[in-house]
């Protein structure tokens, strides 16, 4: 019977790509603190862990997130004899507030000014043997009747204190309000500083700022980054799902909703709102989306993105060394009944262990290998392929597609395959990889047609589909009307038309497009009454693809160009957000191979041969037929017999 109940709650180590050691001891109550490599996606769910001792024994852990709903419980203005949770009365000595924090200690306190708009600094002091030790020191302030400054951090404990605010700030009848801030965790948030990869300045006045995560995550906020003083801006932040379907649509992305960030200045203290909230599910891209309407986009390189924290308790965790468990799909492991009792094991606990670096778990087998997903299947028939490429990687990959694939390959991206050494199929994911390609300072011949300015461009390569056009000028005012077309049936066939004024976007302008150009783009530039404007550089982005795939150890190609192919139906993509998750390594393509026609078979010979026969005595036939239907030359006339000559006549008479 045991040993039933001990196979039932075995731990299927196969499940888990990673681990990472953790030194605890054996009796106790611990926090280990999960870092971001070994998060699950979603981080209130940490079903995809397991904590094992070293004996391989399951070690059941409570889970614990940030919290982010932290209980506010509002102080009453009172005298110190009370018992209620937060008490404040004026300082006897005339010198701020004195409160009390009673039943049990808090995490922060929150000032909230009574007059708006107003900032101030604060001062928060402990009593402690029988004197004041400050103990923090920050500015609060509130816009528009509401508090926006963060809570003051606490001690963890309860006691007396005192807070402070610059002489001649608030009058002790004009008192502020405080309120305590309490966490039942207590786990801190865990933050990333991420660079933002590229920075597209479109004519919709959203400028776009994509951030690229390590992996897909809960984001609870991310914070800007940017060196400008003053600024009250529309964002919103929001997750991109990669996307599966290469067919143009042609749309250009506006934000449904708005948040706001500001930065100002008040009585000499600097005041931030740079936070923002995402929308949409985890993924591995984040867009941040900043109005600049008649604005001059703010610069933006760097954001802050933070994570709820997770921390897992545990208590008497046995012999160690112990060993955490991660990357597992959801609902791998059951919670325990330590759950139940997470916030009181969270104030007993210590300081937080770090596990150790993330490692490859040996055990790991990949569901895709375990269900067969990328066994190489059926060869595949190259006649109506005309292009390959060789894959240079090995193992779960990522498959970068070159705009000579996207121009070689049909527009639906369907007749891609990957085949092993053998010309079996290789079963892939075709996905964005969420970046834009630039092909920068595209030769373009221009030419003026009374008021309008018409620039052919040169593409690198044909009929790739092309995301976003930029245009840049070194004319500071103007105001124009820009054009975007195509040669199609011998006209010229508009794709996209904007105004371009030079108060909003003085130097550059970038014009979503996502349309399949052909080999020219023409830009069509009306200037009206004025001079030709001045175009210094045109430059193109189109987006990247990649495959997810597994590479054999012998080695792929791709192959492209059959316009006859059905798009492939691949059971992978079952395995598609697990493949995303744990991808981390890229393939590349080397150079292309024109494949040629495959050698006749002997039975292909002869038909072929016959026909040629067939062929040949038909027109033996049709040029006998034409002789014969020809009419004869008429024969020529007979020689006429010779007649005796006559005498020659007479001489007249003298």
């Amino acid at each position: 019977m045991w040993l039933l109940i001990a196979l039932a709650f075995a731990v299927p180590e196969d499940r888990f790509p990673w681990s990472a050691e953790v030194e605890l001891p054996a009796t106790g109550v611990h926090r280990v603190r999960v870092p971001a490599e070994l998060r699950p996606a979603w981080s209130d769910d940490s079903s995809g862990l397991a904590l094992l001792d070293a004996n391989g024994t399951v070690v059941p852990f409570a889970a614990v997130v940030t919290d982010e709903t932290p209980t506010r419980i509002a102080g009453q203005r009172g005298t110190p004899d009370g018992t209620v949770a937060l008490e404040w009365w004026p300082a006897p000595d005339g010198d701020g507030w004195e409160l009390a924090v009673r039943q049990r200690p808090a995490d922060g306190l929150e000032v909230l000014l009574p007059r708006t708009p107003f900032a101030t600094n604060a001062t928060l002091y402990e009593w402690v043997d029988g004197a004041w030790v400050e103990r923090a020191r920050q500015v609060v302030w509130r816009l528009g009747g509401s508090a926006v400054s963060a809570p003051i951090p606490l001690p963890p404990r309860t006691g007396r204190f005192k807070v402070v605010l610059d002489p001649g700030a608030v009058e002790i009848d004009d008192a502020p309000a405080f309120t305590i801030v309490r966490h039942d965790t207590s786990v801190p948030e865990t933050t990333l500083d991420l660079e933002v990869l590229s920075t597209q300045v479109p004519d919709t006045g959203w400028v776009q700022y994509d951030i690229g995560l390590p992996q897909p995550l809960a984001v609870e906020w991310l914070e800007v980054q940017t060196d400008a003083s003053l600024f009250d801006r529309r964002v919103a932040l929001e997750f991109v799902e990669p996307s599966e379907a290469p067919d143009a649509l042609g749309y250009v992305h506006v934000p449904y909703s708005a948040q706001t960030i500001q930065r100002t200045s008040l009585g000499g203290a600097q005041i931030d709102r740079v936070r923002v909230k995402p929308e949409g599910s985890p993924s591995r891209r984040l867009a941040l989306y900043v109005e600049a309407q008649g604005q001059e986009p703010l610069p933006i390189e760097r954001v802050t993105v933070a994570l709820p924290g997770l921390d897992l308790l545990v208590q008497d965790p046995g012999p160690g060394p112990h060993t955490l468990l991660a990357g597992a799909p959801r609902s791998t492991m059951a919670p325990s009944d330590l759950q139940f009792a997470g916030p009181e094991l969270a104030r007993l606990a210590g300081e937080p262990v770090q596990p150790g670096a993330r490692l490859d778990n040996p055990a790991y087998v990949p569901p895709e290998e375990r269900g067969g997903l990328v066994t190489p299947s059926q060869p595949l028939d190259l006649r109506d392929y005309t292009r390959a490429w060789p894959v240079q990687g090995a193992g779960l990959v990522r498959i970068a597609l070159t705009d000579e694939v996207l121009a070689n390959a049909r527009p639906d991206l369907g007749d891609l395959r990957l085949i092993d050494a053998e010309g079996r199929q290789i079963p892939y994911l075709l996905q964005d990889d969420g970046t834009l390609h630039t092909w920068g300072s595209l030769p373009f011949e221009r030419t003026e047609r009374e008021s309008q300015s018409v620039l052919e461009v040169t593409l690198p390569q044909p009929n790739v589909l092309v995301g976003v056009v930029t245009l840049s000028t070194e004319a500071p005012l103007f105001d124009r009307e820009v054009r975007l077309s195509r040669p199609s049936a011998g006209r010229l066939e508009t794709m996209r038309a904007i105004r371009w004024s030079g108060l909003d976007r003085p130097s550059t302008v970038s014009i979503a497009l996502s349309q399949r150009v052909g080999d020219t783009l023409v830009v069509q530039i009306e200037n009206g009454d004025d001079p030709p404007l001045p175009i210094t550089a045109i430059e193109a982005a189109w987006p990247g693809w990649e495959l997810l795939a597994v590479v054999p150890d012998g080695g792929a190609r791709l192959v492209a160009g059959a316009p006859r192919e059905t798009r492939p139906d691949y059971d992978l993509w079952l395995l598609r957000e697990q493949l995303r998750d744990r991808v981390d390594t890229g393939a590349t393509l080397g150079p292309a191979e024109v494949l040629l026609p495959p050698p006749l078979s002997l039975l292909d010979r002869g038909l072929v041969g016959f026909g040629v026969a067939v062929l040949a005595l038909g027109l033996l036939g049709l040029t006998v037929v034409l002789i014969r239907g020809a009419p004869e030359e008429p024969a020529p006339p007979a020689p006429e017999e010779d007649e005796p000559e006559a005498d020659p006549p007479e001489p007249a008479p003298a």
